[in-house]
């Protein structure tokens, strides 16, 4: 007898369905990663902002103090706060009414749908005395 080599037409038929539900999968796992693509995009613009106002913060030196405002940018709004109190240098996070040498300062920027988002960053700033 003859050894006969190739797929029959049910060997096809089921490969076709084994690749096209392989397919189906993946472009729905596409579909949902660019589905969260616009909230990385708004998170990495909140980031670069937030980094942006921390600078110009610092910039301001130990003359810093409490601010807001917002950026607009496409259809999008960021407000951001600029939250600065004195505090100890054996308590960096506590905030203290006496008149320190050390300020915490928190830059807050709040965004998305309903302002229910929000990224912060934080930093030390000193008086240097001679």
């Amino acid at each position: 007898m003859r050894k006969v080599l190739g797929l029959s037409v049910i060997e096809v038929i089921i490969a076709i369905v084994i690749i096209a539900i392989c397919a189906l999968s993946i472009a729905s796992l596409f579909q949902e990663v660019l589905r969260g693509s616009p909230d990385i995009k708004r998170l990495t613009i909140a980031a670069s902002l937030s980094e942006e106002v921390m600078e110009s913060a610092l910039a301001d030196g130990f003359n810093i103090t409490n601010n807001s405002g917002s950026y607009s940018i496409g259809n999008q709004t960021y407000n951001y706060v600029v939250t600065v109190y004195n505090v100890t240098n054996s308590s960096l996070d506590t905030p203290t009414a006496a008149v320190t040498n050390y300020k915490h300062i928190n830059v807050t920027i709040i965004y998305g749908q309903g302002s229910n988002r929000n990224i912060t960053l934080e930093s030390i700033v000193t008086k240097h005395t001679e």
